[in-house]
């Protein structure tokens, strides 16, 4: 079986979008790092057997090109994703925290369809997603 890629969207300043989302999130609460390792738990998995193999990835009602993870401790969030650009290869596109079933980010559903749509015209910058290493 061909291992799937991470990669993440990049922001103007060069930084991936969910690690950067971590990175805030923990300056104010450092349970994130859990849920940052429980996500990379489940990236493991779909790097060794693709999106459909772990039961914590669903579609969305963002677009139908935009998926979620589920990662719950504490706190809940929903990181998203689109497949591709390139064969066997997943984009984290964005991360919200989630209550009661809705993602409360400000802004996320519109900015995971415009970093889907400039990844998918070409426009878009991505880097591969980099594990946190405590």
């Amino acid at each position: 079986m061909i291992p799937w890629r991470i990669s993440e969207f990049e922001d103007d300043d060069g930084h991936g979008v969910v690690s950067r989302w971590f990175d805030l999130k923990c300056k104010k609460n450092k349970g994130f790092r859990k849920l940052q390792i429980r996500l990379e738990a489940k990236l493991d998995m779909i790097v060794s057997g693709g999106p459909d193999s772990i039961s914590a990835v669903t579609g969305s009602d963002i677009s139908p090109h935009i998926d979620k993870i589920h990662v719950s401790g504490r706190l809940t969030i929903r990181v998203l994703f689109m497949r591709g650009p390139g064969e066997h290869e997943i984009t984290l596109v964005g991360a919200s925290l989630e209550k009661d079933k809705v993602l409360i980010e400000p802004g996320i559903a519109g900015n995971a369809r415009a970093r889907r749509e400039a990844l998918a015209k070409g426009y878009g910058k991505r880097k591969a997603y980099v594990y946190y290493h405590p």
